[in-house]
């Protein structure tokens, strides 16, 4: 093991525990009769999950995390030089990841990472990667679940950066030794992980109806809401101080509990469903979704060219971004990471496009529909 990553991991983790009990009231139950050596997977609901699993253990472990981080000039090689992550391109092949991950379980680290690849945006557990359960067999060493709770609220994904302090808790749902990794087989790991990593928020808030004091309100909330529930406008709501108005006057707020008000749903997730219904609709017929302006970058060896922008447009033929043409059968997989950012490879190359006057989550769901 790398002494410096556990030195610095020694040092940095009380500090890091001390700042998520303040910012977000984070407890966790100790973990016990931990494996010599396993992978850790959970839940994705915050950026912060990573720091919040690392508080909870011992342990030194490697995190996966997204390429973007690598573009953030000198502080990229700090946090590189301090924990070394394994960086995951969304949206490009994961191949060379995977075989990443498995070297360095191979030498004897633990390794953690969010199957989900994308954090939630309406409270439930993303599908996990059908591969997953794959991965751990080969990796042939303990498997340990774990679940947070709480982060959706405290840190909606359509909020940002704005942090909402209230309890997140987390715990270990179960541990497989190595030798019940080896009994099972790949479909039955899967099953296992999909179940114990499934979290409904807003099911639980009903039960527990626990606090998020926040002063924003709905502030941000037009990422996640790109239909207007009252005059069915796409892309049409814009933040007005601690709710989203749209033009036609229906004002969407958000209380303390995470309930919303003015819009006939009283949930973010009854929401997003009633978008994804008329979303799959939408790809039923044909139509084209747009945003006002978009800008595609080219990325290579963690850096970006721009390559076009204007106007984003996607239909069952192309994606186009102002000049920019790119026939919907030679993207090889669409994601998101952001509120604003679609990632895409195509013609053996990397893309980034940041939706800076529009809603970028349409394109995403959309996206999905039409690949179906």
């Amino acid at each position: 093991m790398n002494k410096r990553h556990l030195v610095i991991y020694n040092v940095l983790r009380p500090f890091v525990t001390l700042y998520l009990r303040c910012r977000f009231d984070f407890r966790c139950e100790k973990p016990k009769n931990l494996p010599e050596q396993y992978i850790l997977l959970s839940n994705h609901a915050t950026d912060y999950d990573p720091l919040l699993i690392a508080s909870a253990f011992p342990d030194h472990m490697h995190f996966m995390a997204s390429e973007h981080i690598a573009r953030w000039g000198f502080l990229s090689k700090v946090i590189r030089y301090l924990v070394d992550p394994i960086l995951l391109s969304k949206g490009a092949p994961t191949a060379a990841v995977v075989m990443e991950l498995l070297r360095r379980i191979r030498a004897g680290y633990n390794v953690c990472f969010f199957p989900e690849g994308l954090r939630t945006w309406d409270g439930v557990t993303n599908p996990i990667p059908p591969a997953t359960g794959k991965l751990v067999k080969k990796a042939g060493c303990a498997l340990i679940t774990y679940k947070l709770t709480g982060g959706y609220f405290a840190s909606p994904m359509w909020a940002g950066a704005k942090v909402r302090r209230g309890p997140v808790r987390g715990g270990i749902v179960h541990i497989y030794s190595a030798e019940e990794v080896a009994a099972m087989t790949p479909a039955q790991l899967q099953q296992a992980i999909s179940d114990d990593l499934y979290e409904d928020a807003y099911a639980r808030q009903a039960k527990e109806m626990v606090k998020y004091p926040n002063r924003t309100g709905a502030a941000g909330l037009e990422t996640l809401v790109y239909i207007c529930p009252a005059c069915g406008a796409r892309d049409s709501f814009t933040t007005c101080g601690s709710e989203i108005k749209c033009h036609c006057g229906c004002t969407i707020g958000y209380d303390d509990f995470g309930m919303l008000h003015g819009c006939g749903h009283k949930t973010a997730k009854e929401l997003y469903a009633w978008q994804k219904e008329i979303t799959a609709r939408d790809a039923a017929q044909g139509m084209t979704y747009k945003a006002r302006f978009g800008k595609l970058a080219r990325l290579s060896n963690h850096s970006s060219e721009v390559a076009a922008q204007g106007e984003v447009s996607m239909d069952r033929e192309s994606v186009r971004c102002g000049d920019f043409v790119m026939p919907l059968s030679a993207i090889v997989n669409l994601a998101m990471h952001g509120q604003r950012n679609l990632v895409f490879t195509a013609d053996g190359a990397y893309y980034e496009c940041k939706i800076t006057d529009g809603n970028a989550l349409q394109f995403f769901l959309y996206y999905r529909e039409l690949v179906k």
